[in-house]
C-alpha cells in the first residue's frame, strides 16, 4: 500500500516516456526519409566512384556496404573517405548539396518537429497521468464497497506518509 501512496514519485518518469513514444511516433515517416537520403546517397557514390582509381590505390566505394558506412560518416560531417578524389568536381558539389540537405536543412527540421512534439505531449501526458490517477481511485473505491475496512487502512497508511515526511 506504501507504494500506491509514492505512486505521485514516478509521475516525471511516466511523463518522460509519454514523451519520448510520443516524439517516435511523431518523427517516424522523416526517420525514414532521413534513411531514404542515406541510402540514396550511398548508391550514387558507389556509381560515381566505384570505377574510378585513386591516387594511393585503395577505393572505399567499390561495395554499397561501405559506401553505405562512408555515406553515414558523411552525416556526421567525416568526410575522410572522399580525400582521395580531390580533382573530382562532380564530387565537390556532391558533398555541397549533401551537406546542405541533411546537416541543414533536414536536421533544423528534425529539431522544430521534436520541440513542437515535446510541447503537445507534455500537455497530452499530463492528462493521460491524471486519468491513470482516476483510474486508481475509482479501484480504490470499489475495494472500500467491497472491503469497508479498506479506506481506515489507506488513511491510516496516509497519515504514516504525511507525518514521515
Amino acid at each position: 500500500m506504501d507504494t500506491v501512496l509514492q505512486i505521485d514519485k514516478f509521475t516525471d518518469l511516466f511523463l518522460q516516456c509519454e514523451v519520448f513514444a510520443y516524439i517516435l511516433k511523431k518523427i517516424r515517416w522523416f526517420l525514414v526519409f532521413l534513411i531514404f537520403v542515406l541510402f540514396a546517397s550511398a548508391h550514387s557514390l558507389m556509381v560515381l566512384l566505384s570505377d574510378t582509381l585513386t591516387d594511393n590505390g585503395a577505393n572505399t566505394f567499390t561495395g554499397f556496404y561501405q559506401s553505405l558506412k562512408n555515406s553515414w560518416s558523411m552525416l556526421l560531417n567525416n568526410y575522410s573517405s572522399l580525400e582521395p578524389w580531390t580533382n573530382n568536381y562532380l564530387l565537390d558539389i556532391f558533398m555541397i548539396v549533401f551537406s546542405l540537405s541533411t546537416a541543414i536543412v533536414l536536421f533544423n527540421i528534425l529539431i522544430a518537429i521534436i520541440s513542437d512534439s515535446y510541447k503537445i505531449t507534455c500537455k497530452k501526458a499530463h492528462t493521460i497521468w491524471v486519468m491513470e490517477l482516476a483510474e486508481l481511485m475509482a479501484e480504490f473505491e470499489l475495494c472500500d464497497k467491497i472491503m469497508p475496512m479498506f479506506r481506515m487502512y489507506v488513511r491510516m497508511n496516509a497519515l504514516t506518509y504525511t507525518l514521515s515526511i
